[in-house]
């Protein structure tokens, strides 16, 4: 009704009709109708195709098929979930990579960049990891790093692996905060899962675990050489 009285000082409406329901495609919907009952000017109604109409309901069979994208957010946080973008490709053609193949390569190579903000600068600082679940844990001793993970702060931790050879990598980012492990069983827990610093000289007695809000992969699209 509100198109009809839109076009009250035109001279034809030209009208596309789905259907929807269960006469799709043979009959008018209703703002189709509503355009033929009250528009003052002759209309032109053009029903959609019949392979328009397929493809319609095949995309929406294939999307209950695929059900609701995996999510992910931080324990206890109010924002909503984050979907799992796999599949999707960037503004630079890099392939998205799901959650489960993010995790495992992160778990694949034992050091990462984790990057915070402290002393009036972004400070990015590589450490070598584990990863328990969804978190990345690493350790580390007195100093910066500590410091942002007792203030539990927002951190950026990334790993990356790539082969000059074939030209092909890939690189796995997770945004979340930072926090110390205090409680006895749990360090126990983690020290059971193969972690050492490579550096020994210093002492290494807090374990830091990243809680994620996101966590987001991309890899080089691989291409056969024909």
């Amino acid at each position: 009704m509100i198109l009809a009285r839109a076009a009250a000082d035109a001279d034809l409406l030209v009208v596309g009709s789905h259907g929807y329901g269960t006469f799709s495609g043979v009959l008018p919907g209703s703002v189709t109708e509503d355009c033929l009952d009250e528009a003052a000017c002759p209309v032109i109604v053009i029903p959609a195709a019949l392979e328009d109409e397929r493809n319609r309901v095949r995309n929406a069979e294939l999307a209950m098929e695929r059900g609701p994208a995996p999510t992910l957010s931080a324990p206890g946080s109010t924002a909503p979930p984050l979907p799992d973008m796999a599949g999707l490709a960037d503004h630079a053609g890099l392939e998205s990579l799901p959650l489960e193949v993010c995790l495992r390569l992160l778990d694949s190579v034992p050091v990462g960049r984790v990057s915070f903000y402290t002393g009036g600068e972004v400070v990015t600082l590589p450490v070598n990891h584990v990863v328990d679940g969804q978190d990345v844990v690493f350790r580390a001793g007195r100093g910066s790093k500590l410091s942002a993970a007792e203030r539990q702060d927002l951190v950026a931790f990334e790993a990356d692996d790539y082969d000059l050879r074939t030209r092909t990598g890939w690189s796995v980012l997770v945004k979340g905060r930072a926090e110390v492990v205090h409680e006895d069983p749990e360090i126990q827990r983690l020290g059971h899962l193969g972690l050492y610093p490579w550096v020994t000289a210093v002492d290494h007695p807090f374990w830091i675990r990243i809680r994620p809000a996101s966590v987001t992969g991309r890899q080089t699209p691989l291409t056969s050489s024909g």
